[in-house]
């Protein structure tokens, strides 16, 4: 009597067939994760700057139109200094953000630090008027 040891190729095909569809379904969700994280952390960071700029006793009156760089907001691999701005909107400081390196190609444009609801969009936001 033979002793067999081993698959046989249909129990193998079955095996690769489950795999793939257990990978077809999980692949999907993983880089969804990932994508939300980095969006959450990109609409994070604008919140904070605006914390950051009304904690420091902004005088909304006589507050002008500001490159981040000009705020001396600390650099960092998430956000361009020299292209985002805060600015005033109805009577509070809103940003515009320009994302670089992994968040490249993002912006939010009039967060504040009430605001619930900003997109993350593909499109530069308007231009800034100098006050």
């Amino acid at each position: 009597m033979k002793n067999k040891k081993g698959f046989t190729l249909p129990e193998l095909l079955a095996i690769i067939v489950v795999l793939s569809i257990i990978l077809a379904i999980a692949i999907p969700k993983v880089v969804g994760y990932f994508s939300n994280s980095r969006r959450s952390l990109f609409l994070t960071s604008a919140k904070s700057i605006v914390r950051d700029v009304e904690y420091n006793n902004v005088d909304l009156k006589n507050f002008k139109t500001s490159k981040l760089k000009d705020l001396n907001i600390k650099e960092n691999d998430i956000y361009d200094l020299e292209n985002s701005y805060i600015y005033i909107k109805d009577n509070q400081l809103a940003l515009n953000l320009v994302g670089i390196g992994k968040y490249e190609g993002m912006y939010l444009c009039g967060v504040t630090t009430s605001s619930i609801d900003n997109e993350i969009t593909t499109q530069p936001c308007d231009s800034i008027n100098e006050n």
